[in-house]
């Protein structure tokens, strides 16, 4: 589903090792299991000539789980 016009959502991805998990507005969306890529760069696009803005990016360290 669409997520509308004129509305700030929040988007969190959590990369814990091999576990990445992703919520919309609180709402637990996904979470699968991923090993392609153990460190490296974050950043968020868009594809096309979407229109997209974002705010408060931000990138923190987890607490890894042990």
């Amino acid at each position: 589903p669409a997520l509308g016009v004129n509305r700030w959502h929040t988007l969190e991805l959590a990369f814990d090792r091999k576990l990445v998990t992703a919520k919309l507005d609180g709402l637990m969306l996904a979470t699968l299991t991923d090993d392609a890529y153990a460190k490296g760069m974050a950043g968020l696009g868009v594809v096309g000539y979407a229109h997209a803005q974002f705010d408060n990016f931000k990138v923190e360290a987890l607490t890894p789980t042990p």
